[in-house]
């Protein structure tokens, strides 16, 4: 018995465009940092701090409050707090805030220290250099 032969069309690319775009493959490798867990700051902050990076870290059992990022191991935590240039403002303005500072107290009490960036500076040198100086001060502390 002969297997039947599937005809097969090839589709012609348009004359003068590149098959894969350099922005298509930074979409694509977003994409896949964040299947992985992983994204533009997290690996940033990695690549910059030499140290793991991890993203929505739970860090109260009960509460179930999550950082937006955190670097475990020095118990340093990161968030980023948006909505300060919406009109009424954010989250962090309104009642919900209040929950937002149980979060912190919480956190304060079991050792964390919080950085706190706006959107617009999570991916700026100064971001990572206030972590830098947290991780300093926190291995400065564990010397003593």
């Amino acid at each position: 018995m002969e297997a039947k032969k599937v005809p097969t069309t090839r589709v012609k690319k348009p004359s003068g465009r590149k098959s894969r775009s350099v922005s298509h493959l930074v979409q694509i490798g977003s994409e896949l940092r964040r299947a992985q867990g992983n994204d533009a700051f997290t690996l940033m902050l990695s690549q910059q701090l030499k140290c793991e990076v991890l993203k929505e870290l739970q860090f109260d059992a009960e509460r179930k409050f999550r950082f937006d990022y955190a670097i475990p191991e020095a118990r340093v935590a990161i968030e980023i707090d948006g909505g300060a240039y919406i009109e009424g403002g954010g989250r962090h303005n309104r009642a919900q805030g209040f929950i937002n500072m149980e979060k912190m107290n919480l956190a304060a009490a079991q050792g964390w220290r919080v950085m706190h960036f706006t959107p617009q500076q999570q991916y700026s040198m100064l971001a990572v250099q206030a972590v830098r100086d947290a991780l300093r001060w926190t291995s400065v502390e564990r010397e003593k």
